[in-house]
This record gives structure tokens, sequence and C-alpha cells, in this order.
């Protein structure tokens, strides 16, 4: 083991692992193989499953049992392991014994398939092993296998540690719990190494030696491992001084200190390599979340030509094994080609062994084997981030809905059963959409049941509407179309929606044509600019196919990306005050032609600071919208698309940053914030499936947060994140993490009893519910909302027609939208304390309105009958416009009285399978209106 100091500089930079034209490696552990079809491999277990031994009798029960297997699998039985007492990881296994066996040095895959299936808030818990048998005891694989619901794969590549007969096994121990285990196999390629000219060599650590470039940035020692079975020596790097300057994490130096070693053997074109390594990281170091900076294979004769460069890996102080599999872009001769590891990006100590690079020829496809190279602190259920994140949730995101059981005269009833199933969230979980596919001629059917809320397969609640932009608004007959959009979107029940977006200031001289501003704009300046900015914000929000539709505007799209339009109109100068100046103008804008809709400040970038360092982008944001603030501009939001790139970023990283935003406080209240345009680059699925569960997770336990919205959900979508769906309408692990947070672990399925007040409390998810009870042969399912955590109440009636109705409740003051004049009221003898008027001094003028003054949105349906809980003091104040859809404005006309009762407005038929709208107006002042309640019942009366 050598130091060397070589004045030359590399063109890469980052804490990681670097390619040269010749790399190794080769080790212990990692994670999977789908379809082996390289020449002159073996398998060594039986392909029957009941061929597998299992211990544990007493500890836990084990059956095979049949099961539909996953996309990509062939096995149709699983072996069921559950696990009924507390006890040791080893106490508890289903494997079996190599035959025919492999030798010492052999590069071999492991294979597994696994889910757990007691419970989506859990993970499985358990250990792939492989063992020698013979005397001395050797350990060759041992790799901890995290899982949740939905099955996972394992291809493991390893090294054989001995020769001789060997057991493959998954110990299934730790923990209380009921996994699935199916598809055990080990597939030995034979001597496979390409780091040494030697057979049988299990760890090359000790050829590695440390280069430091253009200065002496960190030194290379031998140090003792304990409680490793894989090796006992390990490679020290100290980092002492970085290369990297702190405010450029992207500079080409980070490769200046790397740990290199040049392949021993030639390799070919075309060839499946893999690198196995061991990393721990001292957790005293800065960024704590880095070990790697990159890693790369290159040539090594002069010029060094870079084959393959790669990216950052996260490390703690805890003994990780990575396994990295990559093609090699071109033959090498032997000691032509180096495997390098890149310490340059920060100060840190960085422990490195059980070094291998095997080469698995090119029968074996990257993609089908397991690659571990992205992980991130903070992937376990378990850990100390999820429980708080957890208990945020249950204090912001449920409540207590208050049932008041009472019988046809209003009397409490004690003692009836009352189930609540919930029907909606409130929070928004959505997708950018493609109108193509679910409009026109010829939508797709799955699609269209994805979006549908009737459909009884729709996964989404909310729509980000992606082609509100500036140069689509100007395109001839583009205003009709988006009025088409929302029309469908709102007829099939999804009334959440968001404008993406009115400014995208995106353009750069020397880029034309401009794609996300009308052509003319980069000719204008000034003045003129300022003007044809507000004249469109005027053309489109206060268009009325657009007013009174969205519930969020973007704005101002990336402006820490773009802010040219900005700059022109100042003169010259980025400066974030200055920028800040002209979009409060923007803002004051908006709110003059539609005061309704949330209004966000959309960005990119931000959320994917990996090291929680690279602050440029972050501090303009966040200085932007202090200089909003400060400037009483009309701001209600932050958004985080969520564009992640091949790096996943800690949770905990990602928690500092959300916290660092929702400090601040707006003239509307604290910044809210949304994620509008998740997605990721990563390709290894199991890993979209935690990220996504994870970043979800913490994102629905922040209060300030809205909604979380996916950029595209079908493979075929063309939007660049399809996660959910595969080309084939399968459901992938990332879908099926979604489905599973939205509709289980976060869904409300319950029952409760009324007390002997006649109260049956329900604590449940803020949303929608259907709660039904029964007494006296009627029964009734009301369908009402729990709007906030601080709960609300419903009083359940049984009275009317015997056997089974509905009963529909809408709170008025929860209207869809709600404009001036109509208001809300506050009356602690309103259903939820408040309610929705025309306060004094407005007056409709006998003149029915040309748009609603408030929506309700409606869900009911067949023959109904409608009821307004109202107040109407007196002939001048006693009536309201009232229209039912698009059908003509009516005058609603109410009994007077000076205290809350029911009215009995009309009888009508509305259509199963679409939502309607209850839209008012306003005629007299300070009539008031509380309830909207519509039932199947004729004979019901509230």
């Amino acid at each position: 083991m050598k130091t060397f100091l070589v004045p030359m500089v590399l063109g890469q930079s980052l804490l990681g692992i670097f390619f040269r034209k010749a790399s190794p490696l080769a080790a212990t552990a990692l994670l999977l193989v789908t379809a082996l079809s390289a020449f002159g491999q073996t398998t060594l277990l039986s392909t029957n499953p009941s061929s597998y031994t299992f211990t544990g009798t007493g500890l836990a029960t084990a059956t095979l049992v049949s099961v539909t297997p996953p996309s990509g699998a062939t096995f149709t039985q699983a072996w069921d392991i559950k696990v009924t007492a507390n006890t040791a990881a080893h106490d508890v296994t289903i494997g079996a014994v190599t035959s025919p066996n492999a030798a010492q040095g052999d590069a071999c895959v492991a294979t597994v398939w696994w889910r757990r299936v007691d419970g989506t808030a859990f993970e499985s818990n358990l250990v792939a092993i492989f063992d020698q048998l013979a005397s001395p005891f050797q350990r060759s694989l041992g790799v901890s296998m995290r899982g949740r619901t939905q099955w996972r794969k394992l291809n493991i590549p390893f090294i054989a540690a001995a020769s001789g007969q060997a057991h493959f096994a998954i110990e299934c121990g730790g923990s209380i719990q009921d996994v699935q285990i199916a598809g055990l196999q080990i597939t030995d390629y034979g001597q496979k190494s390409v780091l040494t000219a030697t057979n049988g060599v299990i760890d090359g650590t000790s050829l590695f030696t440390l280069t430091n470039q253009n200065g002496t940035w960190g030194t290379l020692s031998s140090v003792a491992v304990t409680g490793n079975a894989f090796f006992t020596t390990a490679d020290q790097v100290k980092t002492v001084t970085s290369p990297v300057p702190v405010t450029d994490r992207t500079a080409a130096n980070k490769a200046e200190l790397r740990l290199s070693a040049n392949l021993a053997k030639p390799i070919t074109a075309g060839d499946t390599l893999v690198a196995i390594f061991w990393l721990s990281r001292d957790r005293t170091s800065n960024q704590g979340n880095m070990g790697i900076s990159g890693y790369e294979l290159q040539q090594v004769a002069s010029p060094n030509t870079v084959i393959g460069t790669f990216d950052p890996l996260m490390v703690d102080g805890n003994w990780k094994q990575f396994c990295i599999p990559f093609t090699s872009a071109a033959s090498y001769p032997a000691g032509g080609a180096q495997f390098q590891l890149w310490f340059g990006y920060t100060v840190q100590t960085v422990d490195v062994g059980g070094i291998q690079v095997i080469d698995l020829g090119p029968g074996v496809s990257v993609a089908s084997l397991t690659n571990n190279k992205y992980d991130y602190p903070g992937r376990n259920i378990t850990d100390a981030w999820q429980t708080a994140a957890q208990a945020r949730i249950q204090q912001y995101r449920k409540g207590n809905l208050t049932v008041n059981v009472q019988n046809s005269s209003g009397a409490v009833i004690a003692g009836v059963p009352v189930t609540a199933a919930m029907q909606k969230h409130q929070f928004g979980f959505g997708t950018a959409a493609n109108p193509n596919r679910y409009m026109g001629t010829s939508p797709n059917a799955n699609y269209v049941a994805a979006l549908n809320q009737y459909s009884g397969q729709a996964i989404f609640n909310k729509v980000n509407m992606a082609n509100y932009k500036w140069p689509n608004w100007e395109t001839s007959g583009y205003p009709a179309a988006l009025s088409s959009q929302n029309q469908w979107l709102r007829s099939h029940g999804i009334t959440q929606l968001r404008g993406h977006n009115l400014i995208w200031p995106n353009y750069r001289p020397g880029h034309a044509p401009y794609i996300d501003v009308p052509q003319d704009i980069p000719t204008l300046s000034g003045t003129t600019l300022a003007n044809r900015v507000l004249a469109h914000i005027d053309s489109e929000v206060g268009d009325p196919t657009v007013h009174g539709f969205l519930d969020d505007w973007d704005v101002v799209n990336e402006p820490g990306d773009s802010p040219s339009i900005e700059d022109r109109i100042l003169g010259g100068g980025d400066t974030t005050t200055g920028d800040a100046s002209v979009i409060t103008t923007w803002l004051a804008e908006v709110v003059k032609n539609d005061p309704e809709p949330l209004l966000f400040i959309n960005e990119s970038g931000v959320e994917n600071n990996v090291v929680h360092t690279c602050l440029t982008e972050e501090n303009y944001d966040y200085n932007l919208l202090t200089a909003l603030i400060a400037d009483h501009a009309n701001i209600d939001g932050f958004n985080q698309e969520g564009h992640f790139g091949a790096v996943p970023v800690p949770p905990l990283t990602e928690k500092a940053i959300i916290d660092r935003f929702a400090a601040l406080t707006t003239i509307n209240g604290p910044l809210l914030s949304e994620v509008t345009e998740y997605d990721t680059q990563f390709t290894d699925p199991v890993l979209q499936a935690d990220f996504l569960s994870d970043y979800m997770t913490l994102v629905f336990s922040e209060p300030t947060f809205t909604s979380f919205t996916l950029w595209g959900f079908w493979q075929t979508d063309g939007f660049g994140a399809e996660e959910i769906y595969d080309v084939n309408w399968n459901l992938l692990p990332a879908g099926e993490a979604w489905k599973g947070l939205i509709y289980n672990q976060w869904w409300t399925n319950t029952s409760a009893t009324s007390n002997a007040s006649g109260v049956a409390t329900v604590n449940g998810f803020l949303g929608r519910y259907a709660l039904t009870a029964s007494n006296g042969g009627i029964t009734k399912t009301y369908y009402a909302d729990l709007p906030t955590n601080a709960g609300a109440s419903v009083n359940l009636k049984l009275g009317g027609t015997a056997g089974s109705s509905h009963v529909w409740l809408y709170e008025a003051e929860n209207a869809e939208v709600i404009y001036a004049p109509l208001a809300v009221g506050l009356d602690p003898n309103a259903s939820n304390g408040a309610y929705l008027s025309a306060p004094t001094g407005s007056n409709g003028s006998g003149t029915p309105p040309t748009t609603s003054q408030a929506r309700i949105n409606i869900e009911a349906s067949g023959n109904v009958t409608i009821w307004l809980r109202v107040i109407a003091p007196s002939p001048s104040a006693d009536s309201f416009f009232a229209q039912i859809d698009n059908n003509a404005w009516q005058v609603l006309s109410l009994p007077n009285g000076t205290t809350w009762h029911w009215y009995k407005w009309q009888t009508t038929t509305l259509a199963a399978g679409t939502a309607h709208t209850l839209n008012l107006g306003v005629r007299e002042p300070t009539a008031e209106l509380d309830q909207v309640l519509i039932t199947d019942d004729p004979n019901f009366t509230p």
C-alpha cells in the first residue's frame, strides 16, 4: 500500500468511485439477477421449493403456499414464514445446501424474491447468508434484506470465500413478522475476478494505492477491522483538506484524492462488470451522509480516457457493502484499465474493505443485477425521522368526526353502531395528466379510470394542468381546449386543479425559438415588456373559462433558474430584491382578476440538494421569498417540484430544507408548499418505491404542505416520470407504494358506537366519509366532510322511509370557490361554527350573476330532494340566486326567520356517474346559508 503525490489533473471530482480503462470489482453481498444465460454458469440449488429446509420450530411456522408471481417471475409457490416470537435472526431460517459446490474465489449470484404480508406500515427484517459448512467456518454472503409489501428481488453478486459445500439461507428471525420467500437460487460463474491474475482471491483491497493530485489532500493507512465476517483489515483514507470549494460541489477536482488499482486481466467491450466493496465513515466528519464522491473506470494509457463516471455514494458510521454492476464500453488489455474511488468531496475519514471487481461476461445484463449504489440514510421504517413523521401525521392529518345519532324526532339514540368509510382525501394526491389520454375520440380506458372518481379505480384526486403556459394560451383555439379539460375533470369528480404556469421567464439569447414565452418577448424590455406581462395575466386569469376553476396558480415558474423577464423589465442586473419588486406586481395583477386561487412560486432543484451545501439556488429562492414578504406581496406558497436526480436525498436533508421555508410567514399566513412535479432518475424499482414512500411520508407529515403531485404516471405518457404503471398497466413497485400509503396506511375505515349522549366519535384522516347507521328498520348513509384537524360534527338522523337511503351533506362555508361579496361568517349555532352570507351593503340588484360567486361540488345522484339550513331575517334579506350545473339561474326565496332552520328547496334528478355543482350568487344582503342536504329518501326531514 503506497501513497503517491501526482501533479496531474483529472477531469472529474466528487467523493466516489471512478473507472478508467481497466477496472476491478468483487467481494460479498448485494442484490439481484433475472434471466441468467451466461456461458458456463452452474446452478447450485434445486429449483423445487419443497426441498428447502426450515429451522425455527416453536418460534415460527413455515408453509408452502400458492402465489401469483409478480412481473418477471416464474415461481407459483412461496414459503410463508410467520415468526411468532422475538428471537435472533439466525434462529428462524429457510434455505438449502449446495450441490454441486462452489470453489474459493468463484463469482456467484444469489437470487431471492420476498415480501412482507402482515401490514402496510411495516418492513421485513431478513438476512441472506451463504456459509461454508466445512471447518473452518467461512461466510461468503451476508446481506440485510429490507422489504415492504411489494414483491422484491435480489440478484446478489458475491465471491465464494472457500471451496466445498455451503448453505444458502434466508434468516427470518429478529422481529415478529409474516414474510413470503420464493425463487431461491445460487448461480456460479467461476473464477471471474479481473482485479488480480491469481485465482481464489476474495479480497483485493491491498492492491489499491492512494493518489494526491495538485496538492496534498489526504493520507492512507491500514487499519484492523473487528466485527466484520468478511475481512479483518481495511484501507483508511483520511481527507485532511478538501480540494473541492465548499461553494462548488460540481467542480472537476473532487477526484484529486483517489484510491485506485489497475485491472490485472483483460476485459471485453459489452461485458457486465460488478464492483463489490465495503465502506464505513467517521460520523464526526462534515456532511455525515457522504462517503464516496464518485467513481470511474478509466484507460490507464496516456492520454487517459474516461470510460465511465458514476455518482456519489452515501455512507455512515456502519459498514455498508456496495455491489455495482456496469457495462464495459470498450475492450482493454491486462493492466489497461483502472478502478478508482474518490474521496475529495469533503474533510472526512472513510474505511474501505473487501474490494473486488468481477467480469460476468456478455450474457448477464446489468439491469438484471441488483444495484445498491444508491441508498440513503433514513431508509429504514424504524429510523427516528419516521417515528417523528408518523407523530406529525397523527397530529396534523387526522381529526375527530363527532356523529350525533338521532331518531326521527331529533332525540339522541344510544348503542347504535356507526361505520365510517373514507371516500376521498382532503390532501391532494395528484398527477400531471395528458389530455390526449383522457379526452378526445379514443381515450385510454385505464388512464380515464385512474382519474375518474366514479370508476372505483381512481388513484388521484388532483391534476396539475401543465399546459397553461403562456405560449399555449396565445395559440388559436387553446383557451377553448383548456376549458374542455376543466369541464371534463370536474365532471369526473376531480375538483382540485392547479394551473401550470402563468409566467415562465425562461429565455436566453441564442436559444430561439423559445418554448416557454411568446416569440416577441425577447425583443421587448422595460415598460413595454412589463405591460405585455400584465396584459397576459389579465387575459388568462380573467378569462371566464379559467376564472373559478383553479385552486392553485404557479404564478412564476423556476425564477431561480431563469429570471430573464424580470431582469429585462429592470433594465439589467439580476438582483433578488429587484426580481421581487417585479413579481409583487404580477401577484397583485393575478389577485385583481381572481382572488380565489392560492398563488405559488414554483421551483426546481432546491429539494434535490444532496448534501445541503450547494445553496446557490436555495438561497436565491429564500431571499426572493423574504423580499416578497417584506414587500407585502400576495404570495401564498413556495413549491418544490420534486425532480430528483440519480442520487436520493436523505429525508433529514429534505426536512432541513422544508423547515427553513416553513418558518416564513406571508400576509396570508404561514408559507404553504406543494410537491408539484415529482419524478426521479433512479432505475432501481425497489429504490423508486422506497424513496417515493419515504418522501411522501415526510411531505404528508408537514403541516404547511397541501398536496403531492406526480409528473406523470404511465410509462407511455410522455412526461418522463412514469413510475406508477408500466406500458401494459401493470402496477410497478412505486405504484404499489403510492396506493398502499394513500388507500391503506392513510385511509380510515372504522366504526364507533353511540354513547349515552348519542355520540359516536370517529378519529380519521381528513377527507370525505360515508357514515352508515341503522335503527328501527331505517338505514341511512350520510356523506360528510372532516376538513380540518380541529374536527367536525354531523347530526345523523335516522328518520324517513324504512330500508336504506342516502344523505349527502355539504357545508356552505367549505364551498370550492367563494367570491366577494359572498363571504364566510362565524356563528356558534351554525353546524360547524361558520356559514356563507352576503354582507350588509351587497346586493345583486335582481340580476343573476354571469358566473357563480360560490360553487359547491356535489356527488349526489338519483331522484333527490334538496334541503337548505338557512337564516333569512326579513323579506328584504331572504334570497340568493341559485343554479344547478349549467341550468338557468333561479331566485332562491327563503322563509323568514332569525334562527337556523331547514328549508325544502326542490326535488330534482341528478345523473349518476358525474359530478354536479350548486352555484350561488348574491341577490339580497344578510341571507345566510349553513348547510346543503340532499337525500334520495322523499320522506326524510332533516
